[in-house]
């Protein structure tokens, strides 16, 4: 039997529910990694080795989401490409040493996540608010 009009509006309405529910676990859980990583920073028993350099393995480094939103959260919207180089400033550093696959890259993962980030133009993107995310 062929889906009718109503049924399709009634499975439309399911599934932005779902994709509501969805975009506030993923916030949910970058809140929860920038809390580890705050802690990690925090953690009093590297306090005793403070003069002691830490081995890179140990250095927690941002994931993209918990970088992007750290940076666009105090800087505003930015360009693509400024928004790649703060976020390297405070330790991201991407899958990719070429420079152009990352910043393509990131393009993509803010593309993809466009729960939690919108593009306002010219490649200028900013955190996603309640409103806009109601208007979407």
């Amino acid at each position: 039997m062929p889906m009718t009009v109503e049924q399709a509006r009634k499975e439309i309405t399911e599934l932005e529910v779902k994709l509501k529910e969805h975009a506030a676990l993923m916030n949910r859980k970058m809140l929860l990694e920038q809390f580890l990583m705050l802690a990690e920073r925090l953690d009093t028993s590297t306090a005793k080795h403070v003069n002691q350099p830490q081995p890179i393995s140990n250095v927690a480094k941002p994931n993209t989401s918990a970088a992007a939103l750290e940076v666009l959260r105090k800087q505003g919207p930015l360009h693509l490409r400024k928004l790649l180089e703060k976020m390297q400033q405070i330790g991201w550093t991407g899958d990719s040493a070429d420079a152009k696959k990352r910043e393509k890259a990131l393009y993509v993962y803010l593309h993809r996540n466009g729960q939690l980030f919108e593009n306002v133009g010219n490649n200028v993107w900013k955190v996603r608010t309640a409103e806009t995310k109601a208007a979407s």
